[in-house]
């Protein structure tokens, strides 16, 4: 199964890498008055825009948990880490790939000691940021406790009911992934208290 992912994988990046090396033929057939001369050339850049994201997400995907789960890192990052572009060197990370297909997930970050950076990244399948609730500005709808942020995470056309102390955040896409990010400067503060549940199984 590994191998056939890590195939799928290579493919995928193998047909953008192709479609970069048109892109770059096209782009340097050109006009003697510096306009493009062949249309096709713009159609494959805006293929290629379009399409590397959701191919840079697959792959990075495939290198993560299952879904609806949070992958925590209980030491800080070296420049040996190559999963998430730019890590800081002073922060604890955990990833999850979230699918809201089948329903809604609720996400707790709990409260944190006066001083403490935290940070929820949602992003969809072009790595667009959607929503980054943090310390410095929780998003959360009037009235929700302090004590512990709360957020129900939906997926689109989502109609139901929002629980009594729970902040939505709408996706756009049914899939999505989620980063959070707490910094500290000791690594035994590890964000693994942050909880990811199904809505159906959400327990206080």
């Amino acid at each position: 199964m590994v191998h056939d992912v890590s195939r799928r994988m290579a493919l995928r990046v193998g047909l953008v890498a192709a479609a970069g090396a048109v892109v770059s033929a096209c782009g340097a057939n050109k006009s003697g008055s510096g306009t493009e001369s062949n249309e096709p050339a713009a159609v494959a850049t805006d293929a290629y825009v379009f399409g590397y994201p959701l191919v840079l997400m697959d792959a990075t995907r495939a290198a993560s948990g299952p879904a609806n789960q949070f992958v925590h890192n209980d030491s800080f990052p070296t420049a040996a880490d190559r999963l998430i572009v730019r890590m800081n060197r002073d922060t604890l990370y955990s990833q999850a790939w979230l699918d809201l297909k089948a329903e809604p997930l609720v996400l707790q970050v709990p409260k944190m000691e006066p001083g403490r950076y935290w940070l929820i990244q949602l992003l969809d399948a072009w790595t667009n940021t959607v929503h980054n609730p943090s310390s410095v500005k929780p998003q959360t709808r009037a009235g929700q406790p302090a004590a512990a942020f709360t957020y129900l995470i939906t997926g689109p056309g989502w109609t139901g009911s929002v629980p009594a102390g729970m902040t939505r955040l709408d996706c756009p896409p049914v899939r999505c992934g989620s980063s959070s990010a707490s910094r500290s400067t000791d690594p035994a503060m590890s964000p693994r208290s942050a909880r990811l549940s199904a809505r159906s199984s959400w327990r206080h």
